[in-house]
């Protein structure tokens, strides 16, 4: 089975990818750092990578709170943010390679 990926958008500016091995929930909270929260989506993320799939934007839910900095990538979100897809049960999964980079660039390079 092909490697997938969430894609890490780190509030300083820099993307890594994070490799999916089990428990995506566990993973997605220790990227952002809390309990996650689904962001809204900018409209450049809104098309269908894989189908029956959609691209989903986590982040942390007490990421104000926490007074956490606003992110690079996005910068209406505080903190590290997460990309991922989520299947039609509603299960978050990572991007193949190729998925991503079928995103636009500005979500596949560092912002420093």
């Amino acid at each position: 089975m092909e490697t997938t990926f969430l894609i890490h958008l780190k509030s300083n500016g820099h993307i890594s990818l994070a490799s999916v091995e089990g428990d995506t929930l566990e993973l997605l909270q220790n990227l952002v750092g809390g309990y996650i929260q689904e962001a809204i989506l900018p409209l450049a993320l809104r098309k269908e990578i894989r189908p029956n799939h959609e691209i989903a934007l986590w982040m942390d839910e007490e990421g104000l709170l926490k007074g956490y900095a606003k992110n690079k990538f996005i910068s209406k979100y505080t903190g590290d943010l997460v990309l991922s897809l989520v299947n039609e049960d509603g299960e978050s999964v990572g991007f193949t390679r190729s998925e991503i980079y079928s995103l636009p660039q500005e979500y596949r390079t560092n912002r420093t």
